[in-house]
């Protein structure tokens, strides 16, 4: 082994041992998650990536309601669904995959899309069949009113349904901004559908009240069969949230790992994993080559990724089910927010 290149991993290793906290990403394989989970369960670092910890909070909170670790949503049921909510998300800037399918929805299937936001999506205008506008910050709300008109005549739990009963309706649509013929037109559009996709993103993961507003919604799919997708905010957060134990607190000194042309898998909005292939100039190793083997307790298959193959397709995740936990909370008082956001 060349001199410097044994220098430099002796001076990342002392950095490491004299580390508290890992700092990354969720744009990493599923095999580099693996190992940073593997050194805190041996090392007791913190594992920090902001974006893949509120998703991962997130998808807890709403598998507790229904039962299943993950969402049921994919991009084939998308493409064939026949009414469409987009919730929290530009998803025009956000994942053009999911952009294609709904515009395949709109084209193929005369799909309605009704996209809840509180800006207008110009690119998406001409497919868009309602647009509701929302204050910022108000989603918790917004997803009440919206869950609370969805279910209105579907029968519920006796606690859940005095809770949705007991909103102030007309509380909540003053201070989002939406009103309530606006949820009565979407509501209508929606009789007699019976492929509904709701796709939501982001701005509900980093919420404030997160976790409340994932069981709210997590009622559409136990409840009224709705088929809900989780837009992820970068390219391998479910397959990080999946396999990772994240932290909140990150605690000093911390080193920042950056993962650079890593050959390894990764887990897509389809719950299925894939290889990603490194560019054919890298010609050194990658850690894929000392992490083989995924989590299977979350669904991810024990498999060496040299044995998937050239023409691998990839594997859809395999179903969990979770300990349910019905219980949810009526939305707390908004915060007013003066002046441009």
């Amino acid at each position: 082994m060349d001199k410097n290149i044994t220098v430099t991993i002796e001076s990342a290793v002392e950095v490491f041992r004299g580390a508290k906290s890992i700092l990354f990403n969720s744009s990493i394989s599923n095999e580099e998650a693996m190992i940073l989970q593997k050194l805190k369960e041996r090392c007791g670092y913190k594992l920090i990536s902001a974006s893949a910890k509120s998703y991962q909070d997130f998808l807890n909170a709403y598998s507790s309601i229904t039962g299943r670790l993950l969402y049921s949503g994919d991009l084939k049921k998308l493409g064939e669904s026949e009414a469409i909510i987009v919730l929290g998300t530009r998803i025009n800037d956000d994942n053009l995959q999911v952009e294609y399918h709904i515009n395949m929805a709109s084209r193929e299937h005369q799909a309605k899309v009704i996209y809840m936001h509180p800006i207008e999506d110009s690119k998406l205008g001409e497919i868009i069949t309602q647009f509701i506008k929302y204050e910022v910050g108000s989603e918790e709300g917004v997803v009440a009113l919206l869950v609370e008109i969805l279910l209105r005549d579907i029968k519920l739990p006796q606690d859940i349904k005095e809770i949705l009963e007991d909103l102030d309706i007309g509380n909540l649509s003053a201070e989002s901004n939406v009103g309530e013929e606006e949820l009565e037109t979407l509501a209508k559009s929606l009789i007699k559908m019976r492929e509904i996709s709701l796709i939501i993103g982001s701005d509900l993961y980093t919420h404030p009240r997160a976790i409340n507003i994932a069981k709210l919604l997590a009622l559409l799919e136990r409840y009224a069969g709705f088929s809900i997708l989780f837009v992820p905010p970068e390219e391998n957060t479910l397959g990080v949230s999946l396999i990772c134990e994240l932290d909140n607190q990150v605690e000093s000194p911390t080193v920042e790992y950056i993962s650079l042309q890593q050959e390894g898998t990764a887990t897509t909005i389809d719950k299925k994993v894939t290889t990603r292939e490194i560019t054919p100039s890298y010609s050194s190793y990658t850690l894929n080559d000392i992490a083989n083997l995924l989590l299977v307790e979350k669904g991810v298959k024990s498999e060496r990724f040299d044995d998937l193959g050239d023409k691998f397709r990839g594997y859809l995740l395999t179903p969990t089910e979770v300990e349910v936990n019905e219980q949810i909370e009526e939305p707390e008082e908004m915060e007013e927010f003066d002046g441009a956001v």
